[in-house]
């Protein structure tokens, strides 16, 4: 529960070829335990064969694993059922870059606050920072380039990699890019609002109770009397993870404000006013983000959430927004998707779903950016492989597009099974390969790419690059402008999301 350490020097040689380190994390569906242990801030380095006498330094990239901020490792993704596979970035490495993963804190080990110095905020996030500052100083050995540094992560990573561009620390201005994919830091999972009242509701499920006179230290020394799988079950009891609208892994463990990390206002408010790092970014997203690995297992709340939503339209809109009447403002948001019930019209919910959570904050992200005379690049995966069993749905599922540009096992059986896997895989490579290296992710003509020009997004044009078995420049992602327009009528500022 304290701010990372850099490691103590050993003696002798490190065996560091291999890792098989997570954080402590809940299994979901494997059954009441706990995977993982605190003996786990490590990272991974991987380098591409280079000349013996070689000075050439490469760029870098600094990847930030997604899983809700609840699970996964820098080598370990979640899967169905609750399974993990390993990854790595051999793709990478016929690309010149050098790649590192960290793993950082997760649940409530790395986000659990009573927000003041006693158990300070956003922990996870320190441990990143720190990998940040790892790779500043050590990755020259590596024959990486310490001056240029891209942070990338996916959902919860991507998330991450918003809040380090709002910060002012000084690890930052080594940053030369950034890469944020199915996520951002105004997206409404990834903010809590009431993280004291959180940390001290698990004390209670302990059997101690300092809420009424807020003791922090009294329950720092609780919580370190105890073993990790008894905390992390107390914590469990108060979130449950699966517990969620359609997939969105979230609940009490997220980040929140810190006031020697993270802005003290809205985060809408400071990218709006360009109190962040100006650096080339490259947002992408998924066509049906609320679809997941966990969609099938996930069913049952599917509909109930329809029932729900049919009842009271003002149930659709998230508690962080700060909206007057909120039943008209569902009203009119249900309108777009669909003029049935969304009982009959599971996938008018499924596509809502995905815009309130995924598409509208990284839409707003990038356009805010944009306005700054920052290089903002914007893509849509709609390549899809995972069958989804529901009519209406197609294009692909959160974190389904992690299997084009990670070898993991599934990737390998993937390339075998359907023809188109392997090309729109080595385009995911070269482009996210392009923008390390040159900050853009198609550089000069190129077949791989049908010798397309990939333009900037900006406020006017909204232009993006669809991606499937065809490449596609398009404008105004999945009508973000028309969407746009309602919430603009509906929601007041401030405003903590989008």
């Amino acid at each position: 529960f304290q701010k990372p350490e850099p490691v103590r020097p050993w003696k002798g040689i490190y065996d560091a070829t291999k890792n098989d380190k997570k954080c402590p994390q809940d299994a979901i569906f494997q059954g009441a335990f706990i995977v993982g242990s605190e003996d786990c801030l490590y990272l991974n380095v991987y380098t591409p064969t280079l000349a013996k006498n070689s000075s050439k330094l490469l760029p870098v990239l600094l990847w930030f694993h997604g899983g809700g901020f609840q699970f996964g490792s820098g080598i370990h993704m979640l899967f169905a059922f609750g399974s993990f596979d390993k990854f790595d970035p051999a793709f990478f490495m016929d690309e010149e870059i050098v790649v590192v993963s960290p793993n950082y804190r997760l649940g409530a080990l790395g986000f659990l606050t009573t927000e003041d110095d006693v158990i300070p905020a956003n922990l996870g996030h320190r441990d990143q920072l720190l990998a940040l500052k790892w790779v500043q100083d050590n990755i020259e050995l590596f024959g990486g380039d310490p001056k240029d540094i891209v942070i990338a992560g996916e959902s919860s990573g991507s998330a991450s990699v918003c809040y380090h561009l709002l910060s002012d620390v000084p690890e930052i201005n080594a940053v030369t890019g950034a890469i944020m994919i199915s996520g951002t830091c105004i997206a409404p999972w990834a903010f809590v609002t009431n993280a004291t009242e959180n940390a001290f509701d698990v004390g209670k499920k302990l059997g101690s109770d300092y809420s009424s006179d807020h003791n922090s230290a009294s329950l720092l020394r609780l919580f370190q009397s105890v073993s990790t799988e008894d905390f992390l079950h107390a914590a469990e009891m108060i979130y449950r993870p699966i517990k969620t609208d359609l997939g969105s892994l979230r609940g009490k463990w997220a980040p929140t404000y810190a006031e020697d990390f993270s802005p003290a206002e809205p985060m809408t408010d400071v990218i709006n006013q360009g109190k962040f790092h100006k650096v080339p970014l490259l947002f992408g997203f998924n066509s049906e983000e609320c679809l997941s690995p966990l969609y099938l297992q996930l069913l049952p709340q599917i509909y109930r959430k329809a029932i729900v939503w049919d009842r009271d339209p003002s149930k659709m809109i998230e508690n962080t927004l700060n909206v007057r009447d909120r039943r008209k403002a569902g009203e009119d948001m249900k309108a777009i998707y669909t003029n049935s019930s969304f009982l009959k019209d599971i996938a008018a919910l499924v596509k809502y779903c995905t815009d309130d959570q995924f598409t509208l904050p990284v839409g707003r992200h990038a356009e805010s950016a944009s306005k700054y005379g920052v290089p903002v690049y914007m893509y849509q995966m709609a390549y899809h492989f995972v069958p989804h069993f529901t009519p209406g749905i197609e294009g692909a599922g959160h974190a389904e597009d992690m299997f084009l540009y990670w070898d993991t096992f599934l990737t390998k059986l993937l390339k075998l099974i359907f023809p188109k896997f392997d090309l729109v895989s080595r385009r995911m490579v070269r482009l996210l390969s392009n923008f390390v290296k040159h900050k853009k992710p198609i550089v000069e003509k190129d077949e791989l790419f049908q010798n397309l020009e990939w333009p900037e997004f900006d406020s006017k044009h909204l232009q993006y690059m669809r991606i499937d078995a065809k490449l596609e420049v398009r404008s105004d992602i999945r009508n973000y402008s028309s969407k746009r327009v309602v919430w603009d009528k509906h929601v007041q500022k401030p405003t903590t999301i989008y």
